[in-house]
C-alpha cells in the first residue's frame, strides 16, 4: 500500500514538472514567433509564420504521445486543439502588442467619417472600411477596417501611428482585453498539455510502479516446485494393480 501512494507520488510530481516543461515549450515557441513578425512587419513573414503556429504544435503534441507509447489518433486530436488555442494566442497577442504601440506611440485625432466603402477580399468575404478627416476637412491617414455601424458624418476618436506601422484603431486602445483573450486562449491550450504531462511521468515510471498482489501470485506460481508428470506406463501399473486388490482379497 505504501508503494503504491509513493508511486503515485511519484507521477504527480513528474507530471507537475512535464507539464511545465511542455507549456514553456510551446507557448514559448508561440509567443517568441509572434513577437519576432510584430517587430518585422512583414506579409509573407506572417504568412509564413501562421503556418508554423499551426503545424509546429500538432507535430510537437503528436511527439510527445508518441515517446509515451499513445495512439497518433489522440495525439493529432489534441494537437489540433492546441495550434487552434495558439493561433488564438498569436492573433490575440499580436493585436494587443499594436494596439499597446498605439497607446504609447500613437496621437489621437478628432475624426469625421468621410465616406464608408467595401473592400474586395478576393476570395474572402469584402472588408467594410471607413476613412475619415479632421475636423479641418483634411483626411486622416489610413483606413479603419471591420467598423460596423459608423455612418458618414458622425464625430469620433481614432488613433494613428505617425510612422503608419500600425492600423488606426477607433477610440483609445490600450490592448488590456486583447491580452485577456490571448491568455484565456492560453489557458485552454494548458489545459489540453495535461494529458501528454501525466502519460509521460506514468510511462516514465512504469518499471518502478509496485506490483499487485495477483500480479505477485503470477510471479511466484513458476518457482513453486511442482509435481512431476505421471507416465501412461507408470499410470497403467496404478491401474492393475488397483484391480488386482479386489481379486486377491476374493481369493483369501
Amino acid at each position: 500500500m505504501g508503494g503504491t501512494i509513493l508511486w503515485r507520488s511519484g507521477v504527480l510530481v513528474l507530471t507537475v514538472l512535464l507539464f511545465a516543461v511542455y507549456s514553456a515549450l510551446m507557448l514559448g515557441f508561440e509567443i517568441g514567433v509572434t513577437v519576432g513578425l510584430h517587430i518585422v512587419k512583414n506579409i509573407w513573414l506572417n504568412v509564413a509564420g501562421g503556418l508554423l503556429l499551426f503545424v509546429v504544435p500538432i507535430c510537437l503534441y503528436a511527439a510527445m504521445l508518441a515517446v509515451e507509447e499513445d495512439s497518433l489518433d489522440v495525439g493529432f486530436f489534441g494537437g489540433v486543439v492546441v495550434a487552434l488555442c495558439g493561433l488564438g494566442v498569436a492573433a490575440q497577442l499580436y493585436q494587443g502588442l499594436d494596439e499597446r504601440a498605439l497607446h504609447e506611440h500613437g496621437r489621437q485625432v478628432q475624426a469625421v467619417v468621410s465616406h464608408v466603402y467595401w473592400q474586395d477580399g478576393g476570395s474572402d468575404a469584402p472588408t467594410r472600411m471607413v476613412d475619415f478627416t479632421d475636423l479641418s476637412g483634411q483626411p486622416v491617414p489610413g483606413a479603419l477596417a471591420g467598423a460596423g455601424g459608423l455612418k458618414v458624418g458622425q464625430r469620433v476618436t481614432v488613433t494613428v501611428d505617425p510612422a503608419g506601422k500600425v492600423p488606426m484603431a477607433l477610440g483609445t486602445p490600450t490592448g488590456a482585453g486583447a491580452f485577456h483573450t490571448a491568455k484565456i486562449a492560453g489557458g485552454i491550450e494548458e489545459l489540453a498539455l495535461i494529458w501528454p504531462a501525466y502519460r509521460g511521468a506514468a510511462v516514465f515510471l512504469r518499471t518502478k510502479k509496485p506490483r499487485k498482489p495477483q500480479d505477485l501470485q503470477e510471479f511466484l506460481e513458476p518457482l513453486v516446485p511442482q509435481a512431476e508428470p505421471v507416465s501412461q506406463i507408470e499410470r497403467t501399473a496404478t491401474i492393475d494393480e488397483t484391480e488386482d486388490e479386489p481379486r486377491r482379497s476374493t481369493s483369501a
